[in-house]
């Protein structure tokens, strides 16, 4: 198994983005690839899946492809190993929250919300050039897909939406057995 986000000029060309630093697609959208054992070879299907998919999925799809069963209330995510084996496997996960350094996101099919922890709002490495405070960040990812354009201080609806999604998903985190 592997995830990698391969070498993209960390400081040099990119002036934007830093590995694990930010909430934007280039850094958190990680492929995943699965190099089964020989003898899982004859059974695994071959495909790419463009549906987002949260890391919390990860010990779930493991276990489940390892057949290896445990308590489906102790763990949050989804087995995709289904799907991998060539059966129907579930749907895109709505929501997907993300942590970063003091801050934290989430991520629809529709839109990002970017939220900075007080005091720790100065972005370093942006699009301008300079660094600037910027406690929230929302994006249209269907009309802006680049992230270009901030929508915190223009759409107040969506903002409300997405503050309240992002409350409701702060805690959804997996814990221990």
């Amino acid at each position: 198994m592997e995830t990698s986000h391969y070498y993209h000029h960390h400081f040099i060309a990119e002036k934007v983005y830093a590995h694990g630093e930010t909430h934007y697609e280039k850094e958190i959208r990680v492929p995943w690839i699965i190099h089964p054992p020989k003898s899982f070879l004859n059974q695994i299907q071959k495909s790419e899946f463009s549906d987002q998919v949260s890391l919390l999925s990860l010990m779930p799809t493991l276990l489940g492809l390892n057949r290896i069963s445990y308590p489906k209330d102790k763990l949050k995510g989804n087995d995709y190993s289904k799907a991998i084996f060539g059966e129907k496997g579930p749907e895109s996960e709505p929501v997907i929250y993300t942590e970063g350094r003091f801050s934290e996101s989430i991520l629809t099919p529709d839109f990002k919300y970017i939220r900075r922890y007080p005091g720790y709002d100065l972005v370093r490495r942006t699009r301008e050039g300079t660094s600037h405070k910027m406690p929230e960040e929302l994006y249209d990812l269907i009309k802006d897909p680049m992230e270009l354009e901030n929508l915190a201080n223009s759409n107040f609806e969506l903002l409300g939406e997405a503050r309240s999604i992002l409350k409701e998903n702060q805690l959804s985190k997996n814990s221990f057995f």
